[in-house]
């Protein structure tokens, strides 16, 4: 590289986002040599009707090149030599660990200004990690709550009757077909044929079921509503519909009063009486509560951990894990019915934005993966062949597979001893940080918040049909 003079490299680390940088300046006289020998270049391939190729005279090519193209031209020859001159120097902070991402951020007659981005090496550097004085919520189980998930469980279990008398009212099961329009046209999604509203559960947009109450079956009627301002389809947004609606069935919905019944109707496991039942819920509560309760707290403890330790991963790893939790979200979007486009529009942000979130995202969680690890590690903790057996008993009860068909198919047991020794190592920490928390149970009568996870782990007999008029489920 002796015949270059004027190559100037600059060297940068970017922690956060396990990058590091060359960054390359080519200028003067070597920038200069670069240029002529493009347009040399451009030049000997040439082809002008009348010439040869090779043989245009000059002042008849410089009419034919372009200064951007010579530019172009210029540029990437520059990458090869300025890759190569980074090759060449020695101790640089910033070593070759992986093919470089380049890019050519200043393009000129005067210079060339390129950036070589490369992995920084997987550095942990693990500080404290213990008696950290950092709160635990204490976990309350209400009365009000248990008697809610039981009223729940009522709900999802109540037997479905024909209204043999009367018109629709509140509490009512509507069974009707709609056809929605808008200045007259249909649009996509606004049509179905046997769709089931609860009337009173507001799940459409307001002013849908008010206008149902006292239509009878077999009557048809027009319903005029106006989409929200914020509902999460665009073109929908404020819009005034009308919809054509046919009632054709009215059901009542009957809860029983029989606990015992409702026992044999949840069928949980070692569950069968009215008591246990009330047990089981109070104890999923529990559970669900302490596992919330753990979860902050563990987030909170890697937050403080993360400001003394240093921990650099890889660009690429976080790029592979940020693709992850993208096509992670794009599913999860899908299976709403609403299409990564529509998530744009109903939050004005860019992909490029939505990246950067779960960029950050990734990252955090490649932090606290290397943390879990690395504490593993300085604290000897592993997995057990007993704990191993335990896990796949419980994948076979959980999935009803046969344990020799899972050791069959699995082709090695480090997931499960990953995740064997990660669910370790965050227990370990909870007990070597923070304070003691306590369960408490009320009996007080207040209102508790209302806690899906008793009754989501049973099907209803009935589910209720979503429609087009549903309400947005934009925040």
């Amino acid at each position: 590289m002796k015949e270059y003079k004027n190559i100037e490299l600059k060297t940068n680390k970017i922690p956060l986002e396990g990058l590091g940088q060359w960054i390359i300046t080519i200028s003067g006289d070597d920038w200069a040599k670069i240029l002529v020998r493009a347009e040399n270049n451009l030049v000997a391939n040439l082809q002008v009707p009348g010439f040869r190729k090779g043989k245009v005279p000059a002042h008849i090519a410089k009419k034919h090149i372009k200064d951007d193209e010579v530019l172009r031209n210029a540029g990437n020859s520059a990458i090869k030599i300025a890759y190569q001159y980074g090759l060449d120097q020695k101790d640089l902070d910033v070593k070759v660990t992986n093919k470089p991402g380049v890019e050519i951020t200043d393009l000129s007659k005067s210079l060339c200004k390129l950036i070589f981005n490369f992995d920084l090496p997987l550095e942990v550097d693990l500080k404290a990690y213990t008696n950290f004085d950092i709160k635990k919520t204490e976990v309350e189980i209400e009365q009000a709550e248990i008697d809610q998930q039981v009223k729940l469980l009522k709900d999802r279990f109540a037997v479905y009757s024909p209204k043999e008398k009367g018109n629709l009212v509140t509490g009512d099961i509507a069974v009707f077909d709609f056809t929605g329009t808008i200045k007259g046209e249909e649009f996509p999604g606004g049509k179905a044929e046997d769709a089931q509203l609860e009337i009173g559960s507001n799940q459409f947009i307001a002013g849908f079921e008010e206008q149902m109450i006292g239509m009878k079956q077999g009557e048809s009627k027009v319903i005029k509503v106006t989409f929200p301002q914020e509902y999460h389809i665009e073109n929908l947004a404020g819009q005034e519909a009308e919809f054509a609606v046919t009632l054709k069935e009215i059901k009542i919905k009957l809860l029983t009063d029989n606990n015992e019944e409702l026992v044999q109707d949840v069928n949980i496991p070692n569950v069968s009486t009215y008591q246990e039942l009330v047990e089981y819920i109070r104890e999923q509560l529990k559970e669900q509560k302490m596992r919330s309760v753990k979860d902050e707290f563990i987030n909170n403890l890697f937050t403080e951990i993360l400001k003394s330790a240093n921990i650099i991963v890889p660009n690429s790893l976080i790029d592979k894990e940020t693709d992850r939790l993208l096509n992670e979200f794009k599913m999860q979007l899908k299976q709403q019915n609403v299409t990564f486009e529509d998530y744009q529009k109903m939050t004005n942000l860019t992909e490029e934005e939505v990246r950067k979130e779960a960029q950050k995202d990734a990252l955090w969680q490649l932090q606290t993966y290397i943390l879990t690890e690395e504490i593993a590690k300085a604290e000897n903790i592993t997995a057990t062949d007993g704990e191993i057996e335990d896990y796949i008993n419980q994948i076979s009860m959980q999935f009803n597979i046969p344990i020799e068909e899972i050791k069959k198919n699995m082709k090695d047991l480090n997931f499960i001893v990953s995740n064997i020794r990660r669910n370790k190592t965050l227990d370990w920490l909870w007990e070597n940080n923070g304070s003691s928390t306590k369960t408490v149970e009320k009996k007080a009568a207040a209102t508790a918040p209302k806690s899906k996870t008793t009754a989501d782990e049973v099907k209803p007999k009935v589910s209720k049909a979503k429609a087009a008029p549903a309400k947005s489920k934009k925040n």
